[in-house]
């Protein structure tokens, strides 16, 4: 007896090939057959999927969801597109080395979490000291889906090197961070990961990162980079590529806005130069909503010399005429599509600072500072606007859908588990959906697309025996209603409301247990973190 059979679905299969009318059955966490059932075949459980269309559960290969998976923060909203598997420790931030307590501090420094959030979790989570420690509080929590796990070198290097240091690291240094990526690799890490645009990762050079690049290979892991933006695109693609080029690591270009045709270009021609290396984009973003003390976090996290201040430190320096100067430096109070939203001052309310500013005869940045800095004025700062210009959402160019190894990787930064205002963005909880109704919207087939968004990562991310619909396969599998899957549109989106989530999902199963059934979240605990090559952690 089987424990699931899923009969007469559209079954897509992930690998790109036309999908079928047919069966498939779970068992033991498997898939044991797609294809016609043998006579009397039953299963414990049997579902009539017709009209609906079976694929591979998604994978999303850039999140930041390392800590709210420790938390017990709800996954529904990634449950309900679909998603099976994800890969954290994006960006250069991760969870080791050092104790949690140091790795919550480097979160907190990088914005990454706010001053509240830090101080609960401390006491919250369950301690650890290294990677392997921490796939053992994971999986105590019993996640509600699976995790790949990367090293995040601004981590080890803030961790090692005693802070965020404009420098080479010393030769002891540099010993103890290969020692750490070592241990990283040994105990199940998929790769590593950098942000180069981001402090102290931005402080690295092409030297320094050749060296790390030279260890992940030798692991077969993958390299995926922020990349360091302030060069261009294309140059910091390529600063990737010959870093490929060099040490034989494998590539991954993270969040790559679909606006550099010339970067898809590039990532074209080292494929064909035999360099493995893949992409992901952000399908639709809007500005990050954030309350203020998170915006204070983000500011501080991009001036060198603000970076370990607290909240009450920022405060007291934006009192001074030196401190003053030096917050408003952060390229954060550049951005002319800063607008408050659910604030005190009802004529404030969906109001540009630029709007306000002219208003009040002010200039926009120290407006914009005194509010962030009056507690009598509570608000929520909404920067880059309802559409971000990266990250439109609009028709994608050819060069951009027509690339065999780009994949949907939603970005999405954790908020706080008891306060879904403290950050929050509007579309990249409809991340799948978005992506792939943009690309078949420009002709590509649904078969083809959901292999960009399955085996495709999972290939890349060496996640063997998943990504596709096959015999011995996990059984990691989402049903959706392909004319219903989608996510609300400009005209539908709410500023107000953090918590939107993609329709279409009819079930979802991870390891063969059901996550989502007849479109209710059960929260089954069954993910499981996963190492490179069929591991489990």
């Amino acid at each position: 007896m089987y424990d699931v059979i899923l009969k007469n679905g559209f079954v897509i299969n992930g690998s790109g090939n036309p999908g079928i009318f047919t069966d498939v059955a779970v068992q033991d966490g498997k898939i044991a057959i797609v294809g016609k059932l043998p006579q009397g075949a039953e299963a414990r459980e049997t579902l009539d999927v017709r009209g609906l269309t079976v694929c591979p559960g998604l994978v999303d290969p850039h999140l930041h969801e390392e800590l709210p998976l420790l938390d017990g923060t709800s996954m529904e909203t990634y449950i309900r597109e679909g998603i099976a598997t994800v890969v954290n420790g994006n960006c250069g931030h991760s969870i080791t080395p050092g104790k949690h307590d140091s790795i919550l501090r480097y979160m907190y420094e990088n914005g990454l979490q706010n001053e509240t959030g830090y101080k609960k979790l401390i006491h919250a989570l369950t301690p650890w000291s290294d990677f392997s420690g921490y796939c053992k509080a994971l999986n105590a929590k019993k996640p509600p889906l699976n995790s790949s796990l990367l090293l995040g070198y601004g981590t080890i290097r803030w961790t090692v090197m005693g802070g965020s240091k404009d420098r080479r690291p010393t030769a002891e240094e540099e010993r103890q961070i290969f020692e750490v990526i070592e241990e990283g690799m040994k105990q199940g890490a998929a790769g590593i990961s950098t942000g180069l645009a981001y402090i102290p990762c931005r402080y690295a050079d092409y030297e320094e990162l050749r060296k790390v690049c030279e260890i992940v290979a030798k692991y077969d892991g993958v390299y995926a980079s922020h990349i360091r933006y302030e060069i261009g695109h294309l140059n910091a693609v390529r600063e990737c590529i010959d870093l490929g080029r060099d040490t034989g690591v494998r590539v991954q270009i993270s969040h790559l806005t679909p606006t550099s045709l010339e970067s898809y270009r590039a990532i074209a021609e080292a494929r064909k130069e035999g360099i493995e290396i893949a992409v992901d984009t952000i399908p639709k973003s809007s500005g990050h909503c954030m309350k203020k003390d998170r915006f204070i976090r983000f500011v501080c996290a991009t001036v060198s010399e603000m970076f370990n201040m607290t909240d009450d430190e920022f405060r007291k320096a934006a009192q001074t005429p030196e401190g003053r100067k030096l917050t408003l430096s952060s390229v954060l109070f550049n951005d002319p599509n800063i607008r408050l939203i659910r604030t005190s001052v009802p004529e404030y309310e969906n109001q540009s600072i630029d709007d306000l500013a002219k208003k009040e005869g002010r200039d926009p940045a120290e407006m914009l500072l005194d509010i962030i800095c009056n507690d009598t004025i509570d608000c929520l700062i909404w920067t880059g606007g309802l559409n971000r210009n990266d990250f439109s959402g609009k028709p994608y160019d050819p060069e951009v859908w027509g690339n065999p190894v780009i994949m949907a990787g939603s970005d999405r930064i954790f908020g706080d588990a008891d306060d879904p205002y403290s950050w929050y963005e509007l579309f990249r909880p409809g991340s799948m959906p978005n992506f792939i109704n943009n690309m078949t919207g420009c002709g590509v087939s649904l078969e083809e697309v959901i292999r960009h968004v399955t085996s495709l990562p999972a290939q890349q991310f060496r996640l063997s025996g998943r990504g596709l619909l096959l015999p011995g396969y996990a059984a990691d599998i989402f049903v959706m209603n392909r004319e219903e899957y989608r996510f609300p549109d400009n005209q539908e989106v709410d500023y107000n409301n953090p918590l939107a989530m993609a329709k279409g999902v009819y079930h979802v199963l991870i390891n063969g247990t059901f996550a989502l059934k007849n479109k209710k979240y059960l929260s089954s605990g069954s993910g499981m973190t996963l190492g490179p090559n069929g591991r489990i952690l």
